[in-house]
């Protein structure tokens, strides 16, 4: 996310990576969560990511790529939330940003996509495995889309 946007002191960013006219900002803004390693991979070399991490953690940014880490939008559950707040307090404690080789797929975050894995399991019936090649994802991404659609009810994932 360009700094400038969450900083009260836009002169102290302007070492910052994104702080750079040739990195469009919508790159901090992708459509698609798979998206977002490019702007994570430019946050990873910039010099003032345990600040930015820290200034992220002071304000209420809920959307966009933030000192490489993926912002849940507004309607996220809790779980979601903290999650990336936790990661956001690694980073500003020093830790370095988590960049896998392939990117993580959060489709499981999608309302529309966990609805149709509760309609699947739930009340069509389909084992693990079947929904998951229903919907040409793993049994761990669908798992996880029931977990969060049910508000982590257990009875729902079993």
């Amino acid at each position: 996310m360009r700094l400038d946007s969450v900083s009260d002191h836009p002169d102290l960013w302007t070492a910052a990576v994104c702080a750079d006219p040739a990195i469009d900002p919508d790159l901090f803004f992708p459509d698609r969560w798979d998206d977002a390693r490019e702007a994570q991979i430019v946050c990873g070399d910039c010099p003032l990511l345990a600040q930015c991490a820290s200034r992220a953690l002071q304000t209420e940014v809920y959307a966009g790529v933030v000192a490489s880490v993926p912002m849940p939008p507004l309607y996220a559950g809790k779980r979601v939330r903290e999650a990336a707040r936790k990661e956001l307090r690694r980073i500003a404690a020093g830790g370095a940003p988590l960049l896998q080789d392939e990117p993580v797929s959060t489709v499981w975050r999608d309302p529309e996509f966990q609805i149709r894995v509760y309609e699947l399991r739930v009340e069509v019936g389909f084992s693990w495995p079947r929904v998951a090649e229903q919907l040409g994802v793993g049994t761990d991404t669908a798992r996880r889309a029931l977990h969060a659609y049910s508000g982590g009810r257990e009875g729902l994932v079993a």
